[in-house]
């Protein structure tokens, strides 16, 4: 008993006498992300909803259209959700194929509309809820892009897709306020410090979200889970030390520099790869396959120009 409270005198001196004494050294903690790095609100402007509201004909395993009692072609309706970010002011929006593209394999579960659209959203009076519990022509679809605001709501239509990286480029007429800026990701360190701005749904703002750089994996080591659900082509894979919730998707991961280093593409489960302790990994689509993107589909400049004043 004597021992014990010897014990307990000792750290409660030693706690108490570096407290309060003014020349006492205390290590300072490591500067985290958190304290608003590079471009931190600026790269929040420049994050959108992506909401796709698609209707398409039902397939049994073999692609042949499943039929009614009638003959008649059977659809699902529904509706994703993601993230995406402005890439040119002029209203081209990068994100995940399988947020705007119903084909892609991943894409969300069918389901009606449980969040009310703006006001402002056009798609309000053209696809309603009460729409979408029915059956829609199978072309019917509609892409929606919302700003950072939560409120202002834009029709768009896809520019470009990469199936394979499943990333794509969606455009929509308004001008957009910020665009992010892209480095290649080959300059990544594992423990390199990296942040996202997320949506989480609602029609909220979106959230910030900070993690670490992992590494890297490809082919033969990463090439699928047992039900055959990752990822084809995608491949290399960035991982990150950050969950990926959904609506998370498509949105850009940040550097300690403001620049984006890569694209949120999903959660690889902690039942897949145990190797990790059992923690859910965020997996990314490397910076460089949408910089080949972009190249791949230039993106029109306006043609028109402010008037100039004639030289005297």
């Amino acid at each position: 008993m004597q021992y014990r409270k010897s014990i307990t005198l000792f750290f409660f001196i030693s706690f108490f006498s570096g407290c309060g004494d003014k020349h006492a050294k205390v290590e300072k903690p490591r500067p985290l992300l958190h304290n608003r790095p590079a471009g931190f609100w600026e790269n929040k402007q420049a994050i959108v909803q992506v909401m796709h509201f698609y209707s398409r004909v039902n397939a049994d395993n073999t692609g042949k259209p499943i039929l009614d009692t009638n003959g008649k072609f059977t659809t699902t309706a529904g509706m994703s959700f993601g993230t995406g970010f402005v890439v040119d002011t002029n209203g081209l929006v990068g994100t995940n194929n399988h947020n705007v593209n119903e084909t892609c394999p991943i894409v969300m579960a069918p389901a009606k509309i449980t969040t009310p659209l703006p006001d402002e959203c056009p798609l309000k009076t053209a696809i309603t809820p009460d729409q979408l519990a029915a059956p829609l022509p199978a072309e019917a679809y509609a892409v929606c892009v919302v700003k950072a605001s939560g409120r202002d709501c834009y029709a768009a239509e896809i520019f470009a897709a990469d199936e394979d990286n499943d990333l794509a480029l969606v455009q929509t007429k308004q001008r957009l306020p910020h665009a992010v800026e892209f480095v290649d990701d080959s300059d990544l360190v594992p423990g390199d410090d990296v942040y996202f701005w997320g949506n989480v749904g609602l029609f909220l703002p979106p959230s910030p979200f900070f993690g670490r750089y992992i590494g890297r994996v490809g082919p033969p080591y990463f090439n699928g889970d047992k039900n055959g659900k990752y990822y084809g082509n995608l491949l290399p894979i960035l991982f990150m030390d950050i969950y990926l919730a959904p609506g998370n998707s498509g949105s850009p991961m940040f550097n300690g520099s403001g620049k984006v280093v890569c694209i949120n593409y999903s959660l690889l489960p902690s039942s897949v790869m145990g190797v990790f302790g059992g923690r859910a990994l965020g997996m990314c689509i490397p910076s460089k396959k949408f910089i080949q993107l972009r190249k791949k589909n230039p993106w029109p400049k306006p043609t028109s120009q402010p008037a100039q004043t004639p030289k005297k």
